[in-house]
């Protein structure tokens, strides 16, 4: 009968998201979209609009830590759009049943986005994708929709690799059993292009180290709200895409990256 405190909880959610709402921890950023040109810039611009995709480039999207929000975000038209985890709330409240159908929501919002390919990987707000399981996850993808967890996938000529497993104190702990979570983190294969992580890479040693070594265009995270934005590790761009602040309010924006196409593929039309 425990599918009876689902109701309970849902409201308890909704309310705890009004009330974090009035309250925000931050501004709410100004502009669309942070756009990068390419991945050696340090900095993202806040625009409007984008401009054109240069010629020879992928146009890639980035966001995370959406907490059942994700409709309040805005996302553009890009060749790949990436969400690195915290799709959903506290999870733990809820039976995986009725998680299932929150699950259900975000998927059915993410395959609509208007992106050739979609990627996502899970954070530790996620149980009920640890309860279901990898396979079991991906039956229920979108057209056009890949979950990663542990693994990688090549879109566009860009090999992606994704893994969901992180450290914190919160009492969401999907993806952080074991005595070294965050050692699976270390095993980026070499060769990546774009790697997603749910924790930042400045929260795990073997995380930053790897990302030093295998030297992707671009590492993408979130978890940590107040963490938002562009950072280096070494000489690999870092972005943080979480899009709510500390109080859980969206205030963020998507993260667009611009990327070199990779050698001998040509634009699909």
């Amino acid at each position: 009968m425990s599918f009876l405190l689902d109701y309970p909880f849902e409201l308890g959610h909704s309310i705890f998201l009004m009330a974090r709402g009035w309250r925000r921890a931050s501004v709410p950023m100004e502009g669309s979209f942070l756009y990068l040109k390419d991945p050696s810039q340090r900095e993202g611009v806040a625009v409007d609009e984008l401009p054109p995709v240069p010629p020879g480039s992928l146009r890639l999207a980035f966001i995370s830590d959406t907490h059942e929000q994700h409709d309040k975000v805005k996302i553009p038209e890009v060749d790949i759009l990436m969400h690195c985890g915290d799709m959903l709330l506290a999870n733990r409240h809820f039976t995986t049943g009725y998680s299932e159908g929150k699950l259900e929501s975000f998927l059915k919002w993410f395959g609509d986005q208007p992106a050739k390919h979609k990627v996502f990987i899970a954070g530790n707000h996620d149980l009920v994708i640890e309860a279901l399981g990898v396979e079991a996850v991906r039956e229920r993808l979108p057209n056009g929709v890949t979950y990663l967890e542990g693994d990688a996938v090549e879109l566009e000529g860009l090999k992606i690799w994704g893994c969901p497993a992180s450290t914190g104190k919160s009492g969401n702990k999907a993806f952080q059993q074991g005595d070294d979570p965050c050692g699976e983190l270390g095993k980026i294969p070499e060769g990546s292009d774009v790697v997603l992580t749910h924790v930042p890479g400045t929260w795990c040693g073997q995380l930053s180290g790897a990302l030093e070594k295998c030297a992707p265009q671009v590492h993408a995270c979130g978890h940590v709200h107040r963490k938002y934005g562009v950072h280096r590790i070494g000489q690999v761009l870092s972005v943080n895409a979480a899009v709510v602040d500390d109080a859980y309010a969206v205030s963020k924006l998507a993260i667009v990256v611009d990327v070199p196409r990779p050698q001998g593929q040509c634009a699909s039309d």
